[in-house]
């Protein structure tokens, strides 16, 4: 660990919109070369991927939709933000679905590549998303910058951009490595560490050990066991990004071949247990419950509907196994979203939750084109809750199945699952589920 993470600074003076602050490069930053699915991977090459998606077995529905999808996902490439009118926080948001591909109208109006932006600490807005710390620097937590701690080595992660991607504050260079060395040294028990998980599984091997900068021991698992012990319902938007946390964990470590046990088996047994939960509430017009996983809710504000559908649809989408991504169920979210943010796209959608619902789109265009890519089993897809992601059958045995299905009686008002005798399971997805409504 550098000697500098473990050091203590006085905040800066110079205002954000100072211009030493951004990167020497960030007019002409490149797009990230990407390492694929997991940093310890192969990236998939052109041909390969033109080879996963040149047939199609689907149905014409199928194509229809994918089509529609495209088109949801073309107009808001084509229509990009720009870096004057949007802070930091919402940068990372209308980048979410497309990625490195993602470019911006820069300052001089012209299109700078919206991570390359950021990561050269280009101003957004009025904000910029590091501060210079003596040798070092930190990563801005607050209202237009980041809303958590981690948050963006979570999207960078999310994007697969790599580890020697580049970092620049004014003159001075670091890489992502130095971003994800300060968030393995600023590890706190007890504290909100979802991005933190997401972007540290990808870029740290799924067994790494290290040492934060106040003497303590973690790793991957101790991660995810101190996020296992706070609650989903209250949690960052619903709790969508908990849960997030933990696939996104479970998915790095399959993908590194290792076997789910400890703490990733624990992740992977609650997580199938809140697949088979949320499908439950689902609104009959493909909306997923406007009192997010509290308990069913179906208000009439669209706003609301597309915010909390599109966080549900992105984790499922990222989480659920092939058979489900088929599903009607997912063709009805699915529809959900484009009958809002793409047919009534003239509309000034807020960008955070317009944001997921095209990551959830996105996903779903991926997912399902490489399902179709291959012959299909003539019969009717069923709909499945198994926790997917990949193709590792024993990955898939070890992971149990789901155990819960709407109570009858007094339990079904709060949605929480019980046992033959009326009293709550303990060992239950929905043991954390309480009767309040959520904070945002």
């Amino acid at each position: 660990m550098r000697d500098y993470l473990a050091q203590e600074f006085e905040p800066t003076e110079i205002p954000q919109t100072d211009r030493s602050l951004q990167g020497v490069d960030a007019e002409k930053a490149q797009k990230p070369n990407l390492y694929g699915e997991s940093r310890f991977g192969q990236v998939e090459s052109q041909e390969d991927q033109h080879d996963q998606t040149k047939s199609f077995f689907g149905s014409p529905a199928q194509r229809a939709r994918l089509d529609r999808v495209q088109l949801a996902l073309d107009f808001y490439m084509q229509n990009p933000e720009s870096t004057a009118a949007r802070s930091p926080w919402a940068v990372m948001h209308a980048l979410l679905a497309f990625g490195s591909d993602y470019e911006m109208i820069g300052p001089n109006n012209n299109r700078v590549n919206a991570i390359g932006w950021m990561c050269h600490n280009g101003l957004c807005k009025t904000q910029r998303i590091f501060t210079p710390r003596g040798n070092s620097f930190v990563p801005n937590v607050g209202g237009g910058v980041q809303g958590h701690q981690g948050q963006f080595l979570a999207i960078l992660a999310q994007c697969q951009v790599p580890p020697d991607y580049p970092i620049q504050i004014g003159d001075q260079k670091f890489t992502v490595e130095d971003l994800v060395l300060y968030e393995m040294a600023t590890c706190r028990e007890k504290s909100e560490l979802t991005f933190k998980l997401i972007g540290l599984s990808y870029y740290l091997d799924s067994d790494k050990q290290w040492r934060s900068n106040d003497g303590k021991v973690w790793s991957i698992q101790k991660l995810i066991q101190e996020e296992l012990a706070q609650p989903v319902v209250g949690s960052a938007c619903g709790g969508t990004h908990r849960l997030m946390g933990y696939s996104f964990a479970i998915k790095q470590r399959v993908l590194q071949g290792q076997p789910l046990q400890g703490q990733y088996l624990r992740a992977a047994k609650f997580i199938n247990e809140f697949i088979d939960y949320t499908w439950q509430l689902q609104n009959p017009d493909g909306s997923f419950s406007t009192n997010w996983f509290e308990g069913r809710g179906n208000e009439p504000n669209v706003e609301r509907k597309v915010q909390t559908t599109g966080h549900m649809l992105e984790w499922l989408l990222f989480t659920v196994s092939d058979t489900d991504v088929r599903s009607r169920r997912v063709e009805k979210a699915i529809d959900f979203l484009l009958a809002n943010i793409y047919d009534n796209r003239h509309l000034k959608w807020p960008i955070g939750p317009r944001g997921h619902a095209e990551r959830a789109l996105a996903l779903y265009h991926k997912r399902l084109s490489e399902i179709l890519a291959e012959p299909q089993d003539e019969s009717s897809p069923g709909e499945s809750t198994n926790i997917a992601g990949n193709t590792n059958r024993d990955a898939d045995a070890v992971v149990a199945q789901p155990q819960s299905a709407l109570p009858q009686g007094a339990g079904a008002r709060t949605g929480a699952p019980v046992q033959g005798n009326g009293t709550p399971r303990t060992n239950s997805a929905q043991r954390i589920i309480r009767p309040v409504r959520p904070r945002r």
